[in-house]
């Protein structure tokens, strides 16, 4: 499904997952409502593009989830 959202509806959304303690999960191509995000993932070409991200955070967090503790470092 394809939707225009407005800046006000973004708003809205931040606002309801903060409140709420959840996450969001937003897929998009434009860097206007992407902006919104607290983080961004970059895909490029099906891969995670890891510039900016700093690899040492995934490999933290593969560690974990392959020990089986899916819980907050």
């Amino acid at each position: 499904m394809t939707l225009t959202i407005t800046s006000e509806l973004l708003g809205q959304l931040v606002r309801v997952a903060r409140d709420q303690e959840t996450t969001v999960i937003l897929i998009t191509h434009e860097p206007r409502v992407a902006g919104y995000a607290d983080r961004e993932i970059v895909l490029r070409d099906g891969e995670v593009d890891f510039t900016g991200l700093g690899v040492t955070g995934f490999d933290a967090v593969a560690t974990r989830l392959a020990a089986g503790n899916r819980g907050a470092a």
